[in-house]
């Protein structure tokens, strides 16, 4: 799944403010002998000893939540942006999309056309599509345009129904900064055409 960078930061942001996750609310305890989950997050978990150590050091005795929730919103979004943010952003941008075994899909592309994108994916790992039919029926109450706006407000997972997020959030500070450390990741990921956004 590829989403656009500038989005996934801004989930995050939303997302680690108020998650229940362990690796998020648990403060970090660098005396113990391994570093693993509920320590660092499950998605580092084969970062290097110095690097996990290093990590936890950052975050200054504070869990990973405590130290957002201590930002205001312009600082907030740059904590994520070099932390979780960045850790994404740097997995999409490093992944090989040139295995074909691998279906890719844009996470806008699949709120665009839920349905159609499950299908593809379906049919792309050779399910028939009588099988497709019936797993398709199975994934139609994930698609957020069937929520009601109770469902939306109670999830924990689900901050709006709008797709794209980062231009009522993204100061001029957090733009430079995020062309500073990515580059040309929008360009190579498709999202945009130069670097004038």
């Amino acid at each position: 799944m590829i989403r656009d960078p500038r989005d996934v930061i801004i989930s995050g942001y939303l997302y680690h403010k108020h998650c229940e996750e362990k690796w998020c609310t648990n403060r970090p305890d660098e005396n113990i002998a391994s570093i693993g989950f509920p320590q660092i997050p499950h998605s580092q978990h084969a970062r290097t000893a110095k690097w996990k150590a290093e990590y936890l050091r950052s975050l200054g005795g504070s869990s990973y939540q405590e130290t957002i929730n201590s930002l205001d919103q312009e600082d907030g979004i740059i904590f994520e942006m070099c932390n979780y943010g960045r850790w994404t952003t740097e997995a999409m941008r490093d992944w090989d999309y040139s295995n074909s075994r691998i279906k890719e899909l844009k996470f806008e592309d699949i709120m665009g056309d839920f349905m159609g994108s499950f299908e593809q994916v379906f049919l792309h790992y050779g399910f028939p599509v009588s099988v497709t039919q019936g797993m398709l029926e199975l994934v139609v109450e994930e698609n957020i345009t069937n929520l009601s706006d109770i469902d939306i407000s109670e999830s924990s997972h689900i901050h709006s129904r709008q797709t794209t997020k980062w231009k009522e959030y993204f100061s001029s500070r957090h733009k430079n900064l995020f062309k500073e450390m990515f580059g040309n990741v929008l360009i190579d990921l498709g999202y945009e055409k130069d670097n004038n956004w």
